[in-house]
């Protein structure tokens, strides 16, 4: 039964990859709650502190990874809040889909 423990610590650390990869490559978090990042870290860190008490290496070893994969996306979450990037790319967005309404109102009229 330990397996199941092994399947499943790889399977939650690795689904934090794509977002890490994205975020690397773009610098974009517009999209990211950063309190659920917060909250989440600080449970990470909770999973990881309690595999080291139970000395569950599954446990430990998923809780390292997967805090050092979602920690990388807390830190551009928060330098992008600090530097007002998050807020600039939303009002960008915004703009964006304001002049393809506009754009698709002309053709209708």
């Amino acid at each position: 039964m330990n397996y199941l423990g092994y399947v499943a610590a790889v399977l939650t650390t690795i689904s934090f990859l794509p977002q890490l990869i994205n975020v690397i490559k773009t610098k974009s978090t517009k999209d990211i709650s950063l309190a659920m990042y917060i909250v989440f870290v600080v449970g990470v860190i909770c999973w990881a502190t309690y595999g080291l008490l139970v000395k569950d290496i599954s446990i430990i070893a998923a809780n390292f990874a997967t805090l050092a994969f979602a920690g990388v996306i807390l830190v551009f979450k928060i330098i992008n809040t600090i530097n007002g990037k998050d807020k600039k790319a939303k009002e960008e967005d915004k703009r964006i889909k304001e002049a393809a309404k506009e754009q698709e109102a002309k053709k209708e009229a």
